[in-house]
């Protein structure tokens, strides 16, 4: 039977525990061995459910995924009854950070990390930080960690579920140092993730990091190649081993495999490419980012065609290693929108409808409108009825509180694409 092990942990140890009460136990050296040759999964998607089951075929595996309720954990209390925090509030989050054996002022710490994540991560966070607390006491970890699900340079997100930013992951890692230490080995399974801001982020998270696999372009999908990747990297990193791009040799999009060593530094698999060299192809493919934006271009599959050229060479920009820091945030803006207008039929109309059905329909009809289907509308298509919309509502004095509520969904959300109106959980 695969060796795998979901989280909440049954045998973790949830009233507050001093540091100076903690039993003095050595651990024994044979379970401490095979503690740390287990891998800790943590997935954003429901399908990251498959890798962790495969790579169980191998080793022991801690799988992190998503809580039956999203933002919200249940866990064994102390007296066998199950302790249910709501992660949403700030009152949930402190709750549960004082069940954690650790002391309070890294009790806050971690109750601080996870009030700074969207609602939708809080859960996966909280089941990680439940198992590195472990290590503030001395027990021992896995020093292996996968993290799967749809990335790009800054983050990882799941299909409707939350984003997990490096800058988030490497809060928590400060806040459970002792268990930061003994992660060694790390696996990023996502697109665009590789590249020097999520190395750094990481090296500085977790300061024995012997190596990190990351991808500089497109990932596999956890049955289209992802497992395969993992079970490679798994055996790679077995005792101590190194990683090289060869072990996803002839594999699908082995060619994306990005590795970082220690002993051997960064190895995409490409000739250094100039700075100019990369903005001048962003530049050249920007006119595709406009005609996106208004309609003019169809995205019949996000993952090819003239925009995710552009999404891809813009990826590149954002990873080179000689990239301004002050060039960033306009570039980050630009992707931002980009893989909106990727996913934008596919995804964001389809959960901007089902997240708006009642303000869609309250709004038009209080101005004696039909609501249209916008989830099955084009580009093209749903900026027309924003316009229509929109026209409607100038053309009404006073406007109906419905209308009036409805305009930022329609026009910041469905029109401008802000991330604020269309979360990375939708993409």
């Amino acid at each position: 039977m695969p060796r795998i092990t979901p989280l909440p942990l049954q045998d973790v140890r949830y009233e507050p525990l001093e540091p100076e009460l903690a039993p003095d136990v050595p651990p024994d050296a044979r379970t401490a061995r095979r503690e740390r040759a287990s891998i800790v999964h943590l997935s954003l998607n429901p399908d990251g459910l498959y890798e962790a089951r495969a790579l169980a075929e191998r080793t022991p595996v801690y799988a992190i995924h998503n809580a039956p309720e999203p933002g919200a954990l249940t866990l064994p209390g102390p007296d066998g009854r199950p302790l249910h925090f709501e992660l949403t509030t700030r009152g949930g989050v402190d709750a549960f950070a004082a069940t954690l054996p650790l002391p309070p002022a890294q009790q806050a710490a971690v109750a601080a990390t996870l009030a700074q994540g969207d609602v939708l991560i809080r859960d996966e966070l909280a089941q990680l930080a439940l198992l590195w607390s472990r290590a503030e006491g001395g027990a021992p970890l896995p020093s292996r960690l996968v993290l799967s699900g749809h990335g790009y340079s800054a983050a990882l997100v799941g299909e409707d579920n939350g984003r997990l930013p490096w800058e988030l992951l490497a809060s928590l890692a400060h806040a459970l140092p002792r268990a930061a230490a003994q992660i060694q080995d790390v696996h990023l399974a996502g697109c665009n993730t590789a590249g020097p801001h999520a190395l750094g982020v990481l090296r500085e998270a977790f300061p024995q990091l012997r190596s990190l696999w990351a991808y500089a372009g497109t990932a596999p999908g956890a049955v289209s190649g992802a497992a395969t990747h993992q079970l490679r990297w798994e055996r790679a990193t077995r005792e101590g081993g190194e990683p090289t791009r060869e072990a996803a040799a002839h594999t699908r999009l082995g060619e994306s495999v990005a590795v970082w060593t220690a002993a051997h530094g960064y190895d995409d698999g490409r000739a250094p490419e100039p700075l100019s060299q990369v903005r001048e192809r962003v530049q050249l493919l920007s006119v595709v980012l406009e005609w996106a934006d208004g309609g003019g271009l169809e995205v019949p599959d996000p993952q090819r065609g003239p925009l995710r050229d552009f999404y891809d060479a813009l990826s590149a920009l954002l990873r080179h290693p000689e990239l301004p820091a002050a060039e960033r945030p306009a570039l980050e803006a630009q992707r931002d929108r980009a893989l909106r207008l990727l996913y934008f039929e596919a995804r964001v109309t389809g959960a901007f409808a089902r997240t708006h059905a009642q303000a869609l329909q309250q709004g038009y009809a209080s101005l004696g409108l039909a609501a249209p289907d916008f989830a099955h509308l084009s580009r093209r298509d749903a900026l027309w009825e924003v316009d229509r919309f929109c026209e409607a509502a100038a053309a009404r004095q006073p406007l109906p509180e419905p209308a009036r509520a409805l305009l930022p969904l329609l026009v910041r959300g469905l029109r401008n694409l802000e991330p604020g109106f269309v979360p990375d959980a939708w993409l």
